[in-house]
């Protein structure tokens, strides 16, 4: 890979040369890469769906450039060398985490407090907590407020319930992107 250091003529070009190599500029900074071979090769399925899954990832990045306050959101992770654009891909591209949970203080009343930690590469904007009874009827759902330390967010019951064997607690954590987390976990009273 060779890196152009003040050539006029290829100033601010980029782009295919040949079929031998191509330019791609990085902030400030212009490459010249030789193209990659791929004749005779056959994609397999798992390559087949990382490419879609970058494709994904690309019309995401080139939304948020067209979209102002989405551009904003990315600004404050941008570096010199990456711009909006591929923070955004890398956010798509990689969904959020589910990390820890304490459920110790939670019993079934109302006020009862659900930690969860809740971590992504950029951010995670939305937290869920659902409590689903052991016949899959759907007793209380809502949103976990942010703390204020570090990925950690709280969930607050909202009525008073008599748990039962067989409880269950399903966790959801979104990033921007809509990329989405979920643990399942057994509630015991």
């Amino acid at each position: 890979m060779a890196k152009n250091k003040g050539n006029i003529l290829l100033k601010n070009f980029a782009g295919k040369i040949c079929d031998l190599f191509y330019l791609k500029n990085v902030g400030e900074d212009q490459y010249l890469i030789p193209n990659p071979s791929r004749k005779g090769h056959k994609k397999t399925e798992g390559e087949a769906e990382n490419q879609n899954r970058f494709k994904r990832a690309q019309k995401y990045g080139s939304n948020v450039i067209k979209n102002p306050e989405a551009k904003a959101f990315y600004t404050p992770f941008r570096t010199a060398k990456i711009a909006e654009y591929h923070v955004a891909q890398a956010d798509k591209l990689i969904p959020p985490v589910i990390d820890s949970y304490d459920t110790s203080g939670y019993k079934g009343l109302s006020g009862e407090p659900i930690l969860i930690i809740a971590i992504d590469n950029i951010k995670v904007v939305e937290v869920t907590c659902t409590l689903i009874c052991p016949a899959g009827k759907i007793l209380e759902t809502g949103r976990a407020e942010e703390t204020g330390f570090i990925n950690q967010w709280v969930y607050y019951g909202q009525k008073d319930h008599q748990l039962e064997e067989g409880t269950r607690l399903v966790l959801q954590a979104f990033d921007r992107p809509r990329n989405k987390a979920e643990t399942i976990i057994p509630v015991i009273a």
